[in-house]
């Protein structure tokens, strides 16, 4: 089949589109005549490169998951020398900023996942890398698996929390806010760093840490 760079072009106009589209009315009101009026295409273009809108969201899905595989790539190679802690702090002020920055993102993260089977799956691939991070930050010692759990949820929730109070001009200098977010991730870190120690030594129970 012949290449042609037209046809790829509006492609990825239906994409950006649809992104715009997510961010104003949501899946269950996803409307593909609305995304070609705003490509100012025909009605029937988005059916050249898309079965329905199932299928123009799970492509949204990998259109932008692949921005942030790039952006995921290039901070842990900025940061390849550096201790996992640095990693999984710098990760977590990528993820947060990539976030703030592409709303639609966030839309999908906060569907239900009876409204489209794809969220898990889109879930499990974005916190993977944190999950591998903390593993490797606390070992292999399973007597740690719950701290485990309980720093990924810890993570996650401020990467969240942030991203929403930016959103809704809760605090005012963006900047100022992913600093004190790095800060907050770094005591954390420490956190749990020492409540590893005294875990492994007998001294505390998981269920009595937090942090």
């Amino acid at each position: 089949m012949k290449y042609n760079k037209a046809e790829e072009g509006v492609r990825e106009r239906l994409l950006v589109a649809g992104i715009k589209e997510l961010e104003n009315h949501g899946f269950n009101d996803f409307s593909l005549r609305r995304v070609a009026s705003l490509c100012n295409v025909s009605c029937a273009a988005p059916y050249k490169h898309f079965k329905n809108k199932e299928d123009l969201l799970s492509a949204l899905m990998d259109y932008t998951n692949s921005s942030w595989h790039l952006l995921r790539d290039q901070v842990l190679e900025i940061y390849k020398d550096a201790g996992i802690g640095k990693k999984l702090v710098e990760l977590s002020v990528a993820y947060l900023s990539f976030l703030q920055a592409t709303p639609s993102y966030m839309t999908v993260m906060t569907m239900r996942s009876d409204e489209n089977k794809m969220i898990e799956g889109l879930r499990s691939q974005l916190s993977h890398p944190i999950l591998e991070l903390v593993d490797e930050y606390l070992g292999d010692d399973p007597r740690l698996d719950g701290l485990k759990r309980k720093m990924v949820y810890s993570v996650r929730s401020y990467i969240y929390g942030t991203v929403c109070m930016i959103r809704n001009k809760e605090v005012d200098k963006k900047e100022e806010t992913i600093e004190m977010f790095r800060s907050i991730l770094n005591r954390v870190m420490i956190n749990a760093e020492k409540a590893a120690e005294r875990i492994k030594s007998g001294n505390e129970d998981t269920d009595e840490i937090y942090l």
